[in-house]
């Protein structure tokens, strides 16, 4: 890891972006420096990395660590001038051709100077705003950025559930035309996956 002293923290193993608001249409780049108005970018984070993030940018280190327990519900927590919230993100596994629904923690980090986001894996749904694709983003406006976070989050929850109804029917024609174990079993697998929707969206507004 490379730290530079000073005022200007320089890291090599995170990302960290901020966008340029003197350039229009406004460029969020990834830059080596941790300063005011920055996204800071954690996934699959090592422990050093936690320590200086949770020092450097005055951050409660469970507040850092809690989305990194696969079992963390999600959740609101305010600590300070620090705001945490979990949520939980869809992630698609595949197995024999067979693709399986799952969800994840993604802890979203804001106080007065930084917006900090941790998973224990790549996350699609922060990958479109490196990508340029979330029109409006700046990680200046650090609330923005946190609904922008929800709002594309529950579109690649109901773009999930739209795929699940596709295949259902497919299989379905499927299973009248040749009844074969294989179909079954796909079906069966597709099946929970609108019950694990429906219940991910019931946690999140629980914890709302």
């Amino acid at each position: 890891m490379q730290v530079e002293d000073g005022p200007g923290e320089i890291f090599a193993l995170m990302q960290i972006y901020k966008t340029k608001k003197e350039q229009e249409p406004p460029i969020t780049e990834i830059t080596s420096v941790i300063g005011e108005n920055t996204w800071i970018r954690l996934f699959e984070p090592s422990e050093d990395e936690l320590a200086i993030i949770a020092e450097k940018c005055a951050i409660p280190p469970e507040f850092l660590k809690a989305a990194l327990d696969e079992e963390e519900r999600p959740r609101i927590d305010a600590e300070d001038d620090v705001i945490l919230i979990v949520m939980d993100i869809p992630v698609t596994t595949e197995f024999e051709e067979i693709k399986t629904l799952t969800t994840h923690p993604l802890g979203v980090i804001i106080n007065r100077d930084y917006i900090i986001t941790v998973c224990s894996r790549r996350a699609q749904v922060l990958d479109d705003f490196v990508a340029g694709k979330v029109r409006r983003f700046t990680t200046a406006k650090r609330t923005r950025f946190m609904f922008q976070i929800f709002y594309r989050n529950a579109s690649y929850y109901l773009n999930h559930l739209r795929q699940i109804e596709r295949s259902i029917s497919r299989i379905e024609v499927e299973l009248h035309r040749s009844m074969k174990n294989e179909e079954l079993f796909q079906m069966m697998e597709l099946k929970k996956e609108p019950d694990l929707l429906l219940n991910v969206v019931k946690k999140q507004r629980g914890s709302s």
